[in-house]
C-alpha cells in the first residue's frame, strides 16, 4: 500500500567531511541493513558489481566480513563518522513498513527544503534535532504518513541524518518515489540561504549516492525539476547553488 503523496506546508568553512567517509557511511548502512544495489513531508507550493569485505567500516553485526553486491573504492578510510547521526540516534519511532512500498533499483537523488514558516538560524544539534522532530511528526502525524518522507537531511553546520531506511520508497515526489532517494536541507530557502557547510555536505552526499549506486548526474534533481511539482521548493536561494554544484558533476 503507498503513502498518499500530500505536503507540509553563510555561515562557517567545510565541515570537516571527506567524500570517502560518507560514502563508507552509506556502505555501511547499506551492510547493517543487507540492502544490495538491485533492492533497493514533501516541500511546499552498470557498473561491475563485486562483494568484498569491509573491514573498515563499523557494524551491527556480529561478523566484521559482511559482503554486500555494490562497487566500492579502491581503499575505504578508517575514520570515523561524526559528522552523520544514524536514525536511532535522533528518534526511538519506528517507520510503519505495511503502508511503505519497497524501493526498488536506486536511479535518482531528489533535494528539497523543509519550506517551514520559521527560518532555521541555529547550527547546533538540538536545534536541528528539535526541527526534524517537526518535520517527522508532521509527517507522519499531520499527513498521516507512514514515516518522515526523506532518507537524508542535512543541518546548518553540515551534519548528515540518517531519515528513512533507503529499502523504501520516500514520500518526497509525487508520482516519482520509486527508486528516488530524498535528501533534506534544512531550512526555508525562499526567505534564507544555505550555510557553506550545507552546500558541501549536499555535494559530498550527492557524490557518494551517485557513485554507491551508478546514479547518473543527468538524474540528480531538485523538486522544482520533476514534471508533476508543482512547488518552488528548494527555494530561490538553494536552487543557484545547486545548479553550480550540477554544473561540476558533484565534484
Amino acid at each position: 500500500m503507498s503513502e498518499p503523496q500530500k505536503s507540509l506546508g553563510d555561515h562557517g568553512d567545510g565541515n570537516g567531511l571527506d567524500r570517502r567517509d560518507v560514502l563508507a557511511q552509506t556502505l555501511r548502512i547499506l551492510a547493517v541493513a543487507g540492502i544490495g544495489t538491485a533492492g533497493l513531508l514533501g516541500c511546499a507550493p552498470k557498473r561491475r558489481t563485486i562483494a568484498r569485505p569491509l573491514p573498515d567500516l563499523p557494524s551491527a553485526s556480529t561478523s566484521s566480513t559482511a559482503r554486500i553486491p555494490v562497487e566500492l573504492p579502491r581503499r575505504l578510510p578508517s575514520t570515523g563518522f561524526d559528522q552523520v547521526v544514524s536514525r536511532a540516534d535522533w528518534t526511538s519511532s519506528r517507520p510503519n513498513t505495511r503502508n511503505m512500498d519497497r524501493m526498488g533499483r536506486l536511479r535518482y537523488v531528489t533535494v528539497h527544503h523543509d519550506g517551514l514558516q520559521s527560518p532555521l538560524t541555529r547550527s547546533d544539534r538540538r536545534s536541528s534535532l528539535a526541527r526534524l522532530e517537526t518535520i517527522r511528526r508532521g509527517h507522519v502525524v499531520h499527513n498521516r504518513w507512514a514515516d518522515i518522507g526523506y532518507h537524508y537531511a542535512i543541518d546548518r553546520s553540515g551534519r548528515i541524518w540518517e531519515c528513512r531506511p533507503l529499502s523504501w520508497q520516500g514520500a518526497h515526489v509525487k508520482r516519482h518515489n520509486e527508486g528516488n532517494i530524498g535528501i533534506l536541507v534544512m531550512g526555508n530557502f525562499e526567505i534564507e540561504r544555505p550555510t557553506s557547510s550545507q552546500v558541501a555536505a549536499l555535494n559530498l552526499q550527492i557524490a557518494a549516492l551517485m557513485s554507491a549506486f551508478g546514479i547518473s548526474s543527468r538524474n540528480v534533481k531538485t523538486h522544482q525539476e520533476w514534471p508533476t511539482a508543482r512547488t518552488s521548493c528548494p527555494g530561490r536561494h538553494l536552487q543557484p547553488r545547486f545548479d553550480q554544484l550540477k554544473s561540476r558533476g558533484f565534484a
